[in-house]
C-alpha cells in the first residue's frame, strides 16, 4: 500500500525492482523522493521512455556501467509504458550481482496490463498503487507537515485544501509556501 511505503519507505528495500502506477502525481513523485532520499549513497540516474526509445541497449549499459563514485546504483526510468516490458523481462531476472535498483513509474495501469501483472506475480518485484487522495487523507497530510507550526486548525487545513483543488502535488507546493513564509513557525489566518 502506498500509505504504508510514503510512512516507512525501509518496507521495500529488500527488493530491486518496483513499479510505481497511478494517477497520482504528488504521491508518486513523494514516493520516488523518499526512495531517493533512502538511497543516498547510491547514484542516481533518470531515463525517460524517450531515451529508451532513441537507445534500446540504454537500460542495459546503465546496469552493467560501474560507477567510480559509489557501490550503488538507483535507476530511475519515468513514463513507462506497456511496450518496454519486454525489454524488461530479461533484467527481471538477472542475477542481482549489480548493486542496482530500478524504480519504474507509470501512469495509471489498466487492470489487464501485462506490465503490473508481471509485477503483482513475481515476488521478486514490487507494486506500488497510487490512486488519487480523499480529503481526510489530505487534511491527515497538512497536519502532518504542518504539525511543527503553532495555530494550525481546521480554518487553515481546509484554506490549504481548497486552494489546491484536492491535489496532492499543489498541496505540497503550498505547504512548501507557508513553511518558508511562516519561518517562525506560527501561523494566521
Amino acid at each position: 500500500k502506498s500509505f504504508e511505503i510514503e510512512n516507512n519507505t525501509q518496507k521495500i528495500d529488500k527488493f530491486n525492482f518496483i513499479l510505481i502506477y497511478g494517477e497520482n502525481i504528488g504521491l508518486k513523485e513523494t514516493l520516488k523522493k523518499n526512495i531517493v532520499n533512502f538511497n543516498k549513497n547510491a547514484e542516481i540516474i533518470n531515463i525517460y521512455q524517450d531515451d529508451i526509445n532513441r537507445n534500446k541497449d540504454i537500460v542495459v549499459n546503465e546496469i552493467k556501467n560501474v560507477s567510480l563514485f559509489s557501490d550503488e546504483k538507483l535507476l530511475i526510468i519515468n513514463q513507462i509504458t506497456e511496450s518496454m516490458l519486454s525489454e524488461l523481462e530479461g533484467i527481471f531476472d538477472a542475477d542481482g550481482k549489480e548493486k542496482i535498483k530500478i524504480i519504474l513509474i507509470a501512469d495509471l495501469l489498466d487492470k489487464r496490463s501485462k506490465l503490473r501483472a508481471t509485477f503483482e506475480k513475481k515476488n521478486n518485484l514490487a507494486i506500488i498503487p497510487c490512486y488519487n487522495d480523499n480529503d481526510i487523507a489530505l487534511k491527515k497530510l497538512i497536519q502532518n507537515e504542518l504539525s511543527e507550526f503553532k495555530n494550525v486548525n481546521t480554518n487553515i487545513v481546509n484554506m490549504i485544501l481548497n486552494y489546491s483543488n484536492l491535489n496532492r502535488k499543489t498541496i505540497l507546493n503550498n505547504i512548501e509556501k507557508t513553511k518558508s513564509f511562516y519561518e517562525n513557525k506560527i501561523i494566521s489566518d
